[in-house]
């Protein structure tokens, strides 16, 4: 993953994103950052594939949830816990 702020990348078990607070910090410029679902990458990743699990067709509960699944996969990152 990669820090908003100074685009470095940080290691998702590194002892500053293990710890239970909230908001983090970046280990690398210590600006304050939050792990969450991006929504934009998320829709990014969730159209495609619902499209083409229906069009292989895979429908119902099984293409809604795989879709889901992976676009949850994908959308989550940090983000900066300014805004």
């Amino acid at each position: 993953m990669k820090c908003p702020h100074c685009s470095e990348k940080v290691h998702l078990f590194s002892r500053e994103m293990r710890e239970i607070a909230r908001t983090k910090t970046c280990p690398l410029c210590g600006k304050p950052v939050k792990f969450g679902l991006i929504h934009s990458r998320f829709a990014v990743a969730f159209i495609p594939i619902a499209l083409a699990s229906i069009v292989l067709g895979l429908g119902g509960p099984f293409a809604a949830g795989f879709a889901g699944g992976m676009g949850a996969a994908f959308g989550f990152g940090l983000k900066s816990a300014d805004a």
